[in-house]
């Protein structure tokens, strides 16, 4: 949750500088340690960082929603950092939306079961297990973009190229899936755990 908290404040302050938006008082202060934003997907072809990517940012999901046209689908949201972008993309972005959707069914069996007087409380790893055996049918990824930032690295006065930076990515994406296709899907797992 530190983490996810940290990659949040990092991309507001990273989206805000790359789209003109206005950068509290207190970060520009901030000093020589202070975060850039190096590169950014498809930057060469002068691409801007996507509107989408700051509602990531700032736990907008409706306006995502709204601003991708993705009214009629359950919607996840992930953001993940590191050093490796093909490894973000291939693994940590996938079991991160897996997470999400477990914790979210994690709630919605919980409460299946309150409706039918179930007293059995279910534990996200038990629905992490099931959903992990038999795959998410129907998800797909509708969004991703990636923005590589840098940091200067200690001893380094002032950053003039990469390398004066230590680097990380940060990778978004959006996942849907049709809302009906989780409900019956919710109702396996439930199924299946008790």
């Amino acid at each position: 949750m530190k983490n996810f908290f940290l990659i949040c404040i990092n991309l507001a302050l990273i989206v805000s500088c790359a789209t003109g938006a206005k950068v509290p008082e207190e970060n520009k202060n901030a000093g020589s340690r202070k975060t850039v934003i190096l590169d950014w997907q498809n930057k060469d072809e002068d691409a801007e960082i996507p509107q989408w990517v700051t509602y990531i940012a700032q736990s907008e999901k409706n306006a995502l929603i709204k601003e991708l046209g993705i009214e009629d689908y359950k919607v996840w949201t992930v953001s993940v950092s590191g050093d490796n972008l093909e490894n973000l993309e291939l693994f940590e972005d996938v079991a991160a939306v897996t997470e999400e959707i477990s914790r979210e069914m994690t709630l919605g069996i919980n409460e299946l079961n309150i409706s039918n007087n179930t007293l059995k409380k279910v534990e996200m790893l038990s629905v992490q297990e099931l959903i992990s055996e038999s795959q998410i049918r129907g998800l797909q990824k509708a969004n991703s973009f990636w923005i590589k930032t840098g940091t200067p690295k200690k001893g380094v006065k002032k950053a003039k190229k990469e390398s004066d930076y230590k680097t990380q990515f940060n990778y978004y994406s959006v996942w849907i899936m049709d809302p009906a296709l989780y409900e019956i899907q919710l109702k396996n797992i439930s199924n299946q755990i008790k």
